[in-house]
């Protein structure tokens, strides 16, 4: 069981982050789920990162992809950005979801997508959390792609003095920390970063968190519909 005074090095930083929503059962190895199963019998058993994962049976293959950045150069790691061949990631997929700042304009793209006959939707990512846009800001993120994260700042009009991209999951040494709070106070600046990497700083660390949300347009019941039915109505 995640607690609040965990640290995220400890239970992930998502975990921790979960806790706004309700009460959360982390572990870090598929083969403990089982045990957990068994001891807190939940409804919904989610795994992140093991859509590759041959060792188990899942009821809903969730893909989602980077409308930003789409499949990269389509190559495997370390070659490029891809864990398998895009074809048989799609083919396994019940639902595939595409999140980013923008809408993927790349129509044969799109097309081939939508070849596989499966349902399909596009997210736009909002920033939910009002900014003086009169001030310069800071920002800093430890996420698999930061430059997503800068783009919506920029998008949304936040003048960024500086932008600071440390490795995905990254706990911040009290040195760095320290390093961003004085450049942010000799360039009259205010700290930004996601939601992620807050519940990762000490809660007395000032920085302004960026809320965001996902806007799945008219078509977000029909999602919830669909998660519905394939989660809850199977057992």
């Amino acid at each position: 069981m995640v607690h609040v005074d965990d640290h995220a090095s400890k239970v992930g930083d998502e975990a921790k982050e979960l806790l706004n929503y309700g009460p959360v059962i982390s572990t870090n190895k598929i083969e403990k789920a089982v045990f957990l199963t068994k001891d807190f019998n939940p409804d919904v058993l989610i795994v992140d990162d093991g859509y590759q994962n041959p060792a188990f049976l899942k009821d809903l293959n969730i893909l989602t992809i980077d409308s930003d950045r789409l499949f990269g150069n389509k190559m495997l790691i370390p070659a490029g950005p891809m864990r398998e061949m895009a074809s048989f990631a799609i083919e396994r997929a019940d639902i595939i979801i595409a999140i980013g700042n923008k809408l993927i304009s790349n129509n044969s793209f799109k097309k081939k997508i939508i070849s596989y006959n499966k349902p399909f939707y596009q997210s736009l990512i909002n920033l939910k959390t009002d900014f003086d846009l009169n001030k310069k800001y800071i920002a800093f993120c430890t996420i698999g792609n930061p430059k997503k994260f800068f783009t919506l700042l920029k998008k949304n009009g936040l003048v960024l003095h500086a932008e600071f991209a440390f490795p995905d999951h990254y706990c911040l040494t009290p040195k760095e920390r320290m390093k961003l709070v004085t450049m942010a106070n000799e360039y009259d600046c205010k700290l930004v970063t996601t939601a992620k990497d807050r519940v990762k700083l000490p809660e007395n660390f000032e920085v302004i968190t960026a809320e965001i949300s996902l806007d799945f347009g008219n078509r977000r019941k029909e999602l919830y519909e669909i998660l519905d039915e394939k989660i809850f109505k199977k057992n």
